[in-house]
């Protein structure tokens, strides 16, 4: 009861002692001496852990079954055939809790025991294609060109859109529309909190169009572009006789998948829920929030689809969520969920956003008719101004983690969504599978979660005013604070299952020149991180101002740096610069809105970023 063993040996020795609890990642340690007439003093630490386990049966229990108040984790009984009987309680075909999650089968009678997760224990990181358009083009050309044909998708032909007012705010939740030469509509989509649109052609086939227009409808009228430019040729701006308007209603939606491999994550909903909408509305007291959930497992089932209807009572989603468990199992009904949510959650005509965070493991059935059906919600999503923000968690093999990992960045690229995957560094649940990337950032979940709402319902104020006066340049900082930077192998075959990681930067523990620190993004006026001198960074040197500007943005740099990139808010690309050997660089950002933008530059495997204000 204490926790205290006492292991009995004849022989004096070099040992390894193992460690091993139910519910609890097993330690084993190495080298230890044990000498004779004296005792070895060995501590162990053990971390929760998720495992699964093979049949129970119960032949005896005493109410309580579990004492929750003893034990850490919870034990979910799914057996038509648990019986009480007079003895003891047996565990039969125990599985090794370290096991990948591959080929995983689920009988029924089968228990789970996992941990009740505290807030904020799941980590997870963010691929925003957007901000590496180039480099997502190439992997959808070589590594993951099978998919490609596999889901008859293809993310290429790209139409990015500014609508901004005459005073340069941003026109949030217009209506843009990609058209042919004969007037038929091919893309429909919304601008978004920054007053930008991603429209697309041949999203779904190999068509043959070539001449397009864009037209944006707001305030019933219509305005016209002929002859727009696809990405590569530059942003198609848009600019209107029309006023600031920022509308109060946003829309989250949690579209999670309740299988019986995705207890992690459900039980990572309830326990970080609350927290994540309580920091939303503190960062928009004035914004309207409505809550909805849908929830799906498999035709054959005790349920296929779940679903609580938007409310701005978040109370009343909040509960739904909470009542939800993971369970059962087959081929998972991935296109109904999508279905259910962009058709029965009644999202509003007029939103500063609509985010549908979808969590799963599985991906659908590979069938014409579901792959069609995931095409029309797609395309309706977008239409809608739904952006759909994949979770993605373990897969059940490593080609099906691929495939998966595909059909969720392409939905996400085709609403002017992001994608999110759970990596390993919690310790919790399957393991999970590397992406086909060149680097990421891994982040506590709950963090990712706060963040992107922040940066997807962020607009500046209208009549927002910030004096230039005394401002000289700005510190580089990150938009959250990371738990690790990891650097991808993308040269591997298509044979190797597990990516070789060429660089792992854990910096909770780095030294002060590494140090990723967190930036606060509550208002225009707060934690700028004003300062007076460059910022140094090893060999390189570099400073930017007036900072907030009204169009131009000075850069003074000592030092290489091969590339200066400037995104938005959410991370979206918006401009390359290749400063080569010359110390100082002009930035000018008369097209673009007000609001907050970052310049980014690599330097030594690591990335580092500051804020701009961009005001009129």
């Amino acid at each position: 009861s204490t926790g205290n063993y006492i292991i009995k040996t004849n022989c004096a020795g070099i040992f390894i002692i193992r460690a091993s609890y139910v519910g609890y990642s097993s330690q084993q340690i190495n080298g230890v001496e044990i000498k004779n007439g004296l005792t070895t003093v060995q501590d162990f630490k053990l971390k929760l852990s998720s495992r699964q386990l093979g049949e129970i049966e119960i032949t005896d229990y005493k109410i309580p079954f579990i004492d929750k108040s003893q034990r850490s984790y919870e034990v979910a009984v799914n057996s038509s055939n648990s019986s009480v009987k007079s003895g003891r309680a047996s565990v039969k075909n125990q599985t090794n809790q370290n096991q990948a999650p591959i080929n995983r089968q689920y009988s029924k009678n089968q228990a789970t025991i996992y941990e009740n997760l505290k807030s904020g224990q799941l980590t997870a990181a963010e691929l925003n294609d957007f901000s590496k358009w180039d480099l997502w083009k190439d992997i959808q050309k070589k590594d993951l060109h099978r998919f490609q044909e596999m889901w008859e998708i293809s993310p290429v032909l790209r139409y990015a859109v500014q609508v901004k007012t005459e005073d340069e705010k941003p026109v949030v939740d217009a209506t843009v529309l990609l058209k042919s030469s004969d007037k038929i509509i091919l893309w429909s989509a919304r601008t978004d909190n920054t007053g930008k649109a991603e429209l697309w052609l041949n999203l779904f086939s190999d068509g043959k169009i070539k001449k397009t227009e864009l037209v944006v409808r707001y305030e019933n009228r219509e305005y016209s572009f002929e002859k727009p430019n696809l990405f590569h040729k530059g942003i198609n701006v848009f600019k209107l006789p029309v006023k600031c308007i920022i509308p109060n209603q946003v829309y989250i939606a949690f579209v999670v998948d309740a299988t019986q491999s995705m207890d992690d994550e459900i039980a990572f909903l309830k326990s970080d829920i609350v927290d994540i909408i309580q920091k939303t509305k503190l960062n928009f007291p004035d914004m309207s929030l409505n809550l909805g959930s849908v929830f799906y497992r498999c035709f054959g089932n005790s349920y296929a689809i779940k679903l609580s209807p938007f409310s701005n009572n978040i109370d009343n989603t909040v509960s739904f969520i909470n009542s939800q468990d993971a369970n059962e199992g087959g081929d998972e009904v991935v296109e109904e969920a999508l279905k259910a949510a962009v058709d029965s959650l009644n999202w509003s005509q007029s939103a500063r956003a609509r985010l549908l965070f979808f969590v799963l493991d599985e991906q659908p059935l590979r069938k014409p008719e579901i792959i069609n059906k995931l095409h029309i919600y797609i395309q309706k999503a977008a239409e809608k101004g739904i952006r759909i923000i994949p979770i993605v968690a373990s897969a059940e093999t490593q080609r099906n983690a691929s495939s998966l990992e595909y059909l969720m960045r392409s939905m996400a690229l085709a609403t002017n969504g992001t994608y999110l995957f759970l990596t390993d560094h919690s310790k919790i649940g399957n393991a999970h599978a590397k992406p086909t990337t060149d680097r990421y950032d891994v982040e506590l979940l709950n963090n990712l979660l706060k963040r992107i709402i922040y940066q997807f319902c962020y607009i500046p104020k209208c009549n927002e005013k910030i004096s230039l006066e005394g401002i000289s340049d700005t510190t580089y900082i990150t938009s959250s604070p990371i738990i690790a930077q990891e650097i991808i192998d993308t040269s591997r075959s298509i044979k190797q299952k597990t990516p070789k990681i060429i660089f792992k930067d854990y910096t909770a523990t780095a030294n002060p020149d590494t140090l990723i620190q967190e930036s606060k993004l509550d208002s225009l006026t707060d934690n700028v991180n004003r300062v007076e001198n460059p910022v140094i960074y090893k060999k390189i040197s570099l400073k930017f101002y007036p900072n907030p500007t009204s169009g131009v943005i000075n850069v003074e740099y000592e030092g290489k740096i091969n590339e200066l990139l400037l995104t938005d808010i959410s991370g979206k690309l918006i401009s390359k610069y290749n400063p080569r050997n010359e110390s100082k660089l002009v930035i000018d950002l008369e097209k673009y809105c007000t609001g907050i933008y970052f310049l980014k530059f690599n330097e030594n495997n690591q990335w580092h970023s500051g804020k701009i204000i961009l005001i009129r």
